[in-house]
């Protein structure tokens, strides 16, 4: 770590970190991970990255990440909540530790291991039993966990060194206290949009001038006419019956579906040996309580808890086979498992539930009715493939083949049609990506819809994208006018009140003129609003001095709110724990920030590149978990 420590104080990492004072921005993976062979990916520094290496990392983070929040997540939701950009930051932190000779002895790794919550008895020693559940719940053998760990050892501690709990200047301290707990408070009225002078009704002059101004407001985009042929597995499977026979397979076959499995709430206690295990056993026959068994074996409850679980969701085979043969509230002898020993109980049985084919003989039948419509589709697209060659139009298949024909007389690239309405499309997002990318008549690949079948489109008629005349959009303009007229108006009288109020005319006196009655808020801060104020008027508050009025729309533009500064309280002085706790909150925020330089510094330091293309070809699956 002293080498680590070095290399930081060189005068080249020191003009780079004051440099980089913005928060990094970590590179991003634009495209699913599949490794096509193993190819190389990035280079970082004086080491190269494969496909399978980075894709094997990326696992290895959705794989924790699903352990911590208890749901597996999907590689498209992992690169949304930034886990490959936590992939490509260790790599950067490996890269540098190698390069400065940092390491982690096997004793170290084993005493980190050793202190992780959880692995260890009531009397302090390892609980090896406990360790191997662990791992079989994470998937990973001894050597790949350990080789894992000594990993993330060196990258804690390289960047617990950089984000080494920064001091925090007592005039910091004053000024966040300053910011966070200065209160304010206002009085207000808001004026409506009716209490302000009303517009008079436009001439054409007017309308027309306003037209010219904003002519790219009223702008009619490219619309295009399309025809689509469709083949909707639920449409197609009106034609298939299947047999009673049929029925009654599917029903077996897929019996599971069609009710729920026994669920029991398992308490599992794991003892060192077999002979501990047959001296809790007896002890439970002699009417020991068992939470106070686990307690004297060093279990909590929270350890013993397995939940409420079906028989293949308990790790151990035998465990489990055990845990569902007795009954509620029912100890188990010592069970040994394949991976430990241990005692069980169920504290209550929810039995299975099943219900019969005659409840759900329809559902059996429309399941089978449209797979039987998916599997058709195949055949289907060569045919209509066929047909299509042989230069018959869209609309001759679809009588021909029995499919939907549809016509659409126009619609533009947000889906909408000329009158303003959104036009309903099978597919449609896919359907105008291809529309609006190919030219009049030009023939392109069915669209896959999964299990809701095919499209293909045509493009029949192109309508450019054309300004519309003042004719056309009279009606919408002399209304914007209005609306712009009537805010212009508001404003005015908004900003005509803020200047009596300035010059000393009391506010009780200006509101009245309106018929309105001034506001006093409570007392506020910048994060607390206990009135529902704009955000934008708290805002606008603390720019204030003490007695200084401003007015300001509000969320709605539908009225104007003039307000009035009328008393400022300071905060009161931070106590030993306020204190405490804003000191460790503003070094955590500074050393995230020493962190965030640091990492970007890496990208000069060491040198990242990114083969863009490799990268292309990695399309949405991840190889098996594993560093």
């Amino acid at each position: 770590m002293e080498a680590f420590r070095q290399a930081l104080r060189g005068w080249t990492v020191r003009i780079l970190l004051s440099l980089l004072v913005l928060s990094f921005v970590l590179w991003g993976v634009q495209s699913d991970f599949t490794s096509i062979g193993s190819t190389n990916l990035a280079r970082i520094g004086g080491s190269s990255v494969t496909t399978v290496q980075y894709a094997r990392r990326f696992e290895e983070e959705v794989r924790k990440f699903s352990q911590e929040t208890g749901q597996r997540i999907s590689s498209e939701d992992a690169r949304r909540i930034g886990l490959d950009q936590r992939v490509l930051a260790k790599l950067k932190l490996d890269e540098h530790a190698r390069q400065l000779g940092l390491s982690y002895s096997e004793q170290a790794v084993f005493e980190r291991v050793q202190k992780t919550a959880g692995l260890n008895k009531a009397d302090g020693s390892f609980d090896s039993a406990t360790f191997k559940l662990r791992l079989q719940d994470m998937g990973l053998s001894e050597s790949d966990f350990f080789a894992a760990e000594r990993l993330e050892a060196v990258r804690s501690q390289m960047m617990d060194t950089v984000g080494a709990a920064p001091v925090v200047p007592v005039t910091m301290l004053d000024a966040v206290n300053r910011f966070q707990g200065e209160q304010r408070k206002i009085d207000y009225f808001i004026v409506p949009e009716d209490k302000a002078k009303k517009p008079e009704t436009p001439d054409e002059v007017k309308l027309k001038a306003y037209y010219e101004e904003r002519k790219a407001d009223y702008m009619a985009p490219e619309y295009r006419r399309l025809t689509l042929l469709v083949a909707d597995p639920q449409k197609l499977k009106t034609a298939i019956k299947p047999s009673a026979d049929e029925v009654k397979a599917a029903y077996e076959a897929t019996k599971a579906d069609y009710g729920t499995p026994e669920t029991r709430n398992i308490e599992q206690i794991v003892f060192a040996d077999l002979a501990a295990a047959r001296k809790a056993h007896a002890e439970l026959q002699a009417g020991k309580d068992f939470i106070d068994v686990a307690k004297a074996a060093g279990r909590t409850a929270q350890d013993i808890a397995r939940g409420v679980i079906t028989k293949d969701k308990l790790l151990d085979p035998k465990a489990a086979e055990a845990a569902f043969s007795f009954g509620a509230q029912t100890f188990t002898p010592p069970v040994e498992g394949d991976l430990a020993v241990s005692i069980l109980r169920a504290r209550d049985i929810k039995p299975a539930t099943q219900k019969t084919l005659d409840e759900v003989k329809t559902e059996v039948e429309d399941k089978l009715k449209l797979s039987g419509a998916i599997k058709q589709l195949t055949s289907l697209v060569v045919d209509v493939e066929d047909k299509r060659a042989a230069a018959m139009t869209l609309k001759d298949i679809a009588k021909a083949a029995n499919l939907d024909f549809v016509e659409v007389a126009g619609v533009d690239a947000r889906s909408m049609a000329p009158d303003g309405k959104e036009v309903t499309i099978a597919g449609s997002a896919q359907v105008l990506q291809v529309a609006f990318g190919k030219d009049v008549g030009v023939e392109s690949e069915p669209i896959s819809l999964g299990d809701q079948g095919y499209v293909w489109v045509e493009v029949a008629e192109v309508l450019p994208a054309r300004q519309k005349t003042y004719d056309e959009v009279k009606d919408a303009v002399k209304t914007n006018w209005l609306n712009a007229e009537t805010i212009k108006a508001l404003t005015e009288t908004g900003r005509a009140l803020v200047t009596r109020a300035n010059a000393g005319e009391d506010m009780k006196k200006l509101a009245t003129e309106f018929g309105l009655t001034v506001k006093t808020s409570q007392a506020f801060t910048r994060r607390q609003n206990s009135d529902d104020l704009p955000g934008s008027a708290v805002k606008l508050a603390y720019a204030l001095a003490k007695d200084g009025a401003a007015t300001i729309s509000t969320d709605d533009s539908k009225g104007r709110l003039v307000m009035r500064l009328t008393e400022i309280t300071p905060p009161k002085p931070l106590d030993d724990e306020q204190k405490k706790r804003l000191v460790t909150q503003l070094q955590g925020v500074m050393a995230a920030d020493l962190q965030a330089q640091y990492f970007q510094s890496l990208d000069t330091q060491l040198g990242v590149t990114i083969d863009s293309t490799v990268m292309a070809r990695m399309l949405g699956q991840v190889p098996d978990s594993g560093l």
